[in-house]
């Protein structure tokens, strides 16, 4: 199996394309560089996958210092994406059978359409988290790998990637993530409900209540802010816990999840 000693982890968020750099040093990522380019206001991540022809040019200096193949591994928000939580029958569901029922669901939900998807999923309590992506977006960014020579090891979501990060730096499993995206403030629950992530209004008096409706419960988790707390509104200040890390953390605000997708293992879509 190859070992690449340099990655560049992607972020596609609100007009902005946000990429971290790395190198692995003695088994572990360390971070090189933090690249922000800007969308122009005509291009949206809702019409496919924007700025790609930026990101290349952006990567091209990178590419050219180093040898060998390096990896790329992107985030992609939930909008280019289906996240479902599929119920499986009462009785036990064999290995072998999930991906038939996989299809199957597919192609009752998105007649005529659902050859065009590709998937992942995983098991959780019984029942299937499914991802699942248009082939074109996938074909976007093998291209976009292909032009840097690179290999495009991981294709993600952006609440997958915060949890990443999250983990790497001794983040709670339960616990809710609160994150700045471009120039939103964002959430995502824990792993007790998988499939839950939103945005948040910045004229909320209080995060906490608004979240207690989605089924946030303070007593079995906290609100941790994956960047300075001084970077939210004022009034959420108090209700939210910044992640403790034992070293100066090398990540600035806004790049946790293009840092969650160098920190991540090997899952695919």
């Amino acid at each position: 199996m190859r070992i690449a000693s340099r990655m560049a982890g992607i972020s596609l968020q609100d007009g902005e394309i946000r990429i971290a750099l790395a190198r692995r040093i003695r088994r572990r990522w360390c971070f090189e560089d933090f690249i922000t380019l800007t969308l122009p206001e005509t291009e949206s991540a809702e019409n496919g996958v924007p700025g790609l022809s930026a990101v290349a040019a952006a990567l091209a200096p990178w590419r050219r210092r180093i040898r060998g193949r390096p990896d790329c591994r992107a985030a992609l928000p939930v909008s280019l994406c289906l996240q479902q939580q599929i119920r499986l029958p009462e009785s036990r569901v064999a290995q072998s059978a999930v991906v038939p029922l996989i299809d199957t669901w597919l192609a009752r939900t998105f007649p005529g359409r659902h050859q065009d998807l590709i998937y992942d999923y995983r098991w959780f309590s019984g029942d299937i988290i499914l991802t699942a992506l248009h082939r074109t977006v996938r074909d976007q960014w093998l291209s976009l790998a292909a032009e840097l020579r690179a290999d495009l090891t991981v294709l993600s979501i952006i609440p997958c990637a915060l949890r990443c990060f999250a983990c790497a730096r001794g983040v709670a499993a339960q616990d809710w993530l609160v994150f700045r995206q471009g120039n939103s403030l964002c959430w995502t629950a824990g792993e007790t409900q998988p499939v839950l992530s939103g945005r948040a209004d910045l004229t909320l008096p209080s995060l906490l209540t608004e979240l207690k409706t989605q089924g946030f419960d303070e007593s079995q988790a906290a609100l941790c802010c994956l960047h300075d707390t001084a970077l939210l509104p004022q009034a959420w200040q108090r209700e939210c816990r910044r992640y403790r890390n034992a070293e100066a953390d090398d990540v600035p605000p806004g790049y946790a999840a293009a840092a969650g997708m160098v920190l991540c293992g090997e899952e695919r879509l």
